[in-house]
């Protein structure tokens, strides 16, 4: 509830085309503000160089009176109680592309989408026909201004994006869904790949492991290029998913796929169920 607050704070302001306060800074341009949004703030990214187009941010996380910023280089960590004045606490860098990140009361989860040497934060980009590791990274941020890396999990074809899925009958653990698609000839990944599921217990997050996986298409169900609609959007056959997102108080999940959109109950986490599958031919990818 308190994240909400704050991000409703951050982006819900009804003072629509309000001019940005005199202690915003000034970005490289303005940002286009549309009815119903407020700039209240701007800091520059501490992980980009310059004005370097081929910067990538991911994604974004709260947890308490902090912002976990993810991006393919690593994640920063910023406090926003006061949201009109974020203050950076932390940089980690730890390069691994993607860099979709969430968190749990003090853990951050990030995930690794490029072929690395290893699991390490030093691990430098291998092709991925070579022996390499790909996954999850687990960082504990008890000391948000020296967040520490505690675990990693190797999964089968790395992490595009996760989701974390708490379970029902435990308070002491999540499960985290791991959504990732084939790219073309991979050591571990190629073809369609299977939703994996890592548990995760909260005290003891050294102790993350895979622990299911679930094959949410099977060659009739699969978008393919036979599916094609004339005139619709150009997408692709499907290897996989690309993001879902949880609805545990209704013990249900969308999953955003390549070619395909599904609903799931998660009534089990670990044991997703497919209920619909829905096809747009205006939806691409």
């Amino acid at each position: 509830a308190a994240a909400g607050a704050v991000l409703v704070a951050l982006v819900a302001s009804l003072a629509a085309g309000a001019p940005p306060p005199a202690d915003a800074g000034e970005p490289a341009r303005d940002p286009s503000i549309g009815p119903g949004l407020e700039w209240i703030a701007h800091r520059d990214n501490p992980f980009r160089q310059g004005d370097d187009a081929d910067f990538i941010n991911s994604d974004l996380a709260f947890t308490g009176d902090h912002l976990i910023q993810g991006n393919f280089a690593g994640f920063s960590v910023w406090d926003i109680a006061d949201p009109a004045a974020p203050t950076l606490v932390s940089a980690v860098s730890c390069p691994g592309g993607q860099g979709d990140v969430s968190a749990v009361g003090n853990l951050v989860f990030v995930s690794v989408d490029e072929t690395m040497s290893d699991d390490s934060c030093e691990a430098a980009r291998v092709p991925e026909t070579d022996e390499n590791w790909e996954g999850v990274r687990i960082f504990d941020a008890s000391d948000p201004a020296s967040p520490q890396y505690v675990a990693a999990v190797r999964t089968r074809c790395g992490s595009h994006t996760h989701t974390v899925v708490p379970d029902p009958a435990s308070a002491d653990r999540v499960f985290i869904y791991v959504s990732a698609y084939s790219r073309g000839a991979s050591r571990n990944c190629t073809g369609r790949n299977p939703l994996q599921i890592i548990e995760v217990p909260l005290a003891a997050p050294e102790g993350a492991s895979v622990v299911g996986e679930l094959d949410l298409f099977d060659d009739e169900a699969a978008f393919g290029p036979e599916d094609r609609v004339a005139g619709g959007a150009e997408t692709r056959s499907t290897t996989g998913c690309h993001d879902i997102t949880a609805y545990p108080a209704k013990a249900l999940a969308i999953a955003a796929c390549r070619g395909d959109g599904l609903v799931l109950s998660i009534a089990d986490p670990l044991a997703p169920v497919v209920l619909q599958r829905v096809r747009d031919p205006a939806v691409a990818f």
